[in-house]
């Protein structure tokens, strides 16, 4: 009769036990699966959004084909990535022509370019992938060389990526998972009730616990058991898996800040770009703002830059205006803000800087653009490549970013006016 009751005891507390590994395992795998797939559609959006933005920028301020074929090559050619292609609407292809490799391949590329973002998994070769199609819609600003009515749609923007990484991440977490269970059930019935108590209830429960807390996102959480050599295998099989996760994360977020550097420089100068400027400048003048602190901006033009453009052609154009970012970045403190304002103007934002200092900051700015040597300089009518700088400063030029960027504007106009290759304060 006690062997029997001891027997019942036994099987009560194996069935418990296997039932308990069971639940804690698919909760732990459940938590990692949801995890990732929250990371991976985080990770992807961010990508895609950040490559839209790229593109989007070049086009706004003049990129054509060319630079945007350009710019697609390079971000192919990021690991992760399976295709970025550019699909061109009706607007486009009116105005410029049809391009074999930039128009719609299916229904779903169709619908974007008629104004649906899309967004769809498929399966290519037994490989799981993820597509995102956004469309490009035609802005005020796009009107400068496209002939297009504001709203409507001139193409789109498709992404497509590769999902095996996060799917093998998936996979190989549940395989370790399911080996070690069957290992610590198989050891279970083996074990006494006593051993299977003071052996097995407190690790588990320290398992469900890191579960949860690396579900939530604690990468870094470790367990640190040493009560029995399969629970200790266990435990270091989840912590090589908490350990594999955790790179993995850190891969995605280098890639991430790679693309988010991407998307706020411009790839030709190396300065901030557009947006990246005006973004900066807001917060710079609610610091000036908020201490009291002078703010000065320089708004620069490279003189009869489209002449020399024109006569000498945009290979050297493009050297000049590479030389002419070397020349601001040489003469700025590690904390003002050089950019590509657009074309052959540039921004410098300049914190806790007065007018005066700003002025000499200009000058020394101009002297060694003039002292620069760049090609077939003397074709131009000063001789050679010059820029002319207005400067403002925050508050007295400006409380707002439109006034502010527009006094200095007017500045540089003026020197324009006065003979270029000169600076000009508001």
């Amino acid at each position: 009769m006690s062997m029997r009751f001891s027997h019942k005891l036994l099987l009560s507390v194996v069935v418990f036990m296997s039932l308990s590994i069971g639940i804690i395992l698919y909760l732990a795998i459940t938590h990692e699966k949801s995890l990732i797939s929250s990371i991976q559609r985080d990770n992807l959006r961010l990508v895609n959004r950040i490559i839209f933005d790229e593109l989007y920028t070049s086009m706004r301020y003049g990129g054509g084909r060319k630079e945007n074929r350009a710019i697609v090559k390079r971000l192919n050619n990021i690991e992760g990535i399976d295709e970025v292609r550019l699909i061109h609407g009706e607007p486009v292809d009116r105005q410029f022509g049809t391009e074999e490799d930039e128009i719609p391949r299916d229904e779903l590329e169709r619908l974007a370019i008629q104004g649906k973002e899309i967004m769809e998994e498929f399966s290519e070769n037994g490989a799981r992938k993820i597509r995102f199609i956004m469309p490009v819609f035609v802005k005020k600003e796009c009107q400068r060389c496209h002939r297009a009515e504001v709203g409507e749609v001139n193409g789109a923007i498709a992404l497509v990526m590769s999902l095996d990484k996060y799917d093998a991440m998936v996979d190989e977490a549940i395989k370790k998972f399911v080996v070690t269970s069957l290992v610590m059930m198989g050891l279970v019935v083996l074990v006494a009730v006593a051993f299977i108590l003071h052996y097995n209830v407190r690790p588990i429960a320290e398992l469900y616990k890191a579960a949860r807390i690396i579900g939530s996102g604690n990468l870094d959480y470790r367990i640190d058991i040493k009560d029995g050599v399969e629970i200790n295998r266990l435990v270091e099989e989840f912590n090589n898996m908490a350990q594999r996760l955790k790179e993995r994360t850190e891969e995605l977020m280098k890639l991430n800040r790679k693309l988010e550097a991407l998307s706020i420089t411009d790839g030709l100068t190396g300065l901030y770009n557009h947006r990246y400027f005006y973004r900066r400048l807001a917060e710079e003048i609610e610091r000036a703002k908020r201490y009291d602190r002078k703010l000065s901006l320089i708004m620069a033009d490279i003189d009869n830059f489209k002449l020399y453009n024109d006569n000498q052609g945009h290979q050297k154009g493009d050297m000049v205006l590479k030389g002419v970012a070397e020349c601001i970045k040489n003469r700025l403190r590690m904390n003002d803000v050089p950019a590509r304002y657009g074309g052959e103007e540039f921004a410098i934002i300049l914190p806790e800087t007065g007018k005066a200092t700003a002025a000499k900051v200009a000058e020394r700015i101009r002297c060694e653009v003039e002292r620069r040597d760049f090609p077939d300089e003397k074709t131009q009518p000063e001789g050679s490549i010059t820029v002319s700088l207005g400067v403002a400063t925050f508050p007295d030029d400006g409380i707002t970013i439109d006034e502010f960027v527009r006094r200095a504007d007017d500045a540089l106009y003026r020197a324009k006016r006065k003979g270029r290759n000169r600076v000009e304060v508001a």
